[in-house]
C-alpha cells in the first residue's frame, strides 16, 4: 500500500543552470562545480525542458527572460514532470508580479540580478538542505505508518489496534462514556483462496477493508485488520444499540460486494 521512500542519494547533488547569458552561466557553473556539485547547463527553457525530461535534477536555477521559452513557461512545464526538483528563478527584470507568479508555480526561491555569486551558492545550499529535511520527514512518516498499518489493506494492524484499544478503554472508563467493539470474521475465506488463488484473495480483503471504512464512517471510528480474514471495528461514544446498527450496515455493504 505504501511504496518505500527512495534511499537518500550518495552522489553529489545534481544542478541544472538555465540562462542565455554565456558569461553569467559560465561563472555560475564554475562556482557550483567548484563547490562539489554535478552541474549541467542549458541556454534556454526549451533545451532545459528536454534535459529535465531525460534525467532528474535536485535543483534547477533558471532565468526568466530567455528566447524560445521563458523561465516561467519552463517552470510550469517542468514542475509537471518532476515535483521533487527545486527551482530557483533569477532575472534582471525583477517585478513583484513575476516573483509572485514564480512562487505560485512552485519556485523555491527568487533571485533578482545582478547578484553576488556567493549569495547564489548559499541559496542553493539552503534549498538542498530543505530538500534533505523534507525527505527525512517523509521517511519518518513512512516508517511510522508502516509500523501502524497493515500493508495489504491499509487498515490499522493488530499491534497498533491493541494500543488504540487500551487508550479508548481507559478513556471510556475515566469519563463513563460508551465504547463498542465489533469483531468480524469472513466466512469460507480459505475455500475462496483455494479456489480463486491468493491474488484474488488479497483483492477480496482489500475490497472488504474499503467496505468497512464505509460502514464505520465517523472520523473517530477505528477499523483494523485483526489477523488473516479477521477484522475489528472500535466505536467510541457508541452504545450497544448504535453498534448493532453499524454491524448491520457492515453486513449489508459486504453482501453487495
Amino acid at each position: 500500500q505504501y511504496p518505500a521512500p527512495e534511499p537518500s542519494p550518495q552522489r553529489p547533488s545534481k544542478i541544472l543552470i538555465v540562462d542565455d547569458d554565456p558569461s553569467l552561466r559560465e561563472a555560475v557553473v564554475h562556482l557550483l562545480r567548484h563547490s562539489g556539485y554535478e552541474v549541467c547547463e542549458a541556454i534556454d527553457g526549451q533545451m532545459a525542458l528536454t534535459k529535465v525530461q531525460g534525467e532528474h535534477f535536485d535543483v534547477v536555477v533558471a532565468d526568466i527572460v530567455m528566447p524560445h521559452m521563458d523561465g516561467l513557461a519552463f517552470l510550469k512545464a517542468a514542475r509537471q514532470l518532476d515535483s521533487r526538483t527545486a527551482y530557483i528563478i533569477m532575472t534582471g527584470f525583477a517585478t513583484w508580479d513575476s516573483a509572485v507568479e514564480a512562487m505560485k508555480l512552485g519556485a523555491a526561491d527568487y533571485l533578482p540580478k545582478p547578484f553576488n555569486l556567493e549569495l547564489l551558492q548559499l541559496i542553493v545550499a539552503r534549498t538542498l538542505e530543505k530538500q534533505r529535511l523534507a525527505e527525512r520527514a517523509r521517511e519518518a512518516e513512512f516508517y511510522k505508518r508502516l509500523a501502524q498499518t497493515d500493508g495489504l489493506t491499509g487498515l490499522y494492524n493488530h499491534r497498533f489496534f491493541h494500543q488504540l484499544l487500551a487508550v479508548e478503554i481507559s478513556r471510556a472508563s475515566r469519563f463513563q462514556r460508551p465504547l463498542s467493539l465489533i469483531m468480524l470474521d469472513l466466512d469460507f475465506f480459505k475455500q475462496y483462496n483455494d479456489h480463486y488463488g491468493h491474488l484474488q484473495g488479497d483483492d477480496c480483503l482489500k475490497s472488504l477493508a474499503q467496505a468497512l471504512n464505509l460502514a464505520a464512517n465517523r472520523p473517530r471510528d477505528i477499523v483494523a485488520r485483526f489477523g488473516g480474514e479477521e477484522f475489528a471495528l472500535l466505536l467510541p461514544e457508541t452504545d450497544e444499540t448504535a453498534a448493532l446498527k453499524v454491524a448491520e450496515r457492515c453486513q449489508r455493504i459486504i453482501e453487495k460486494l
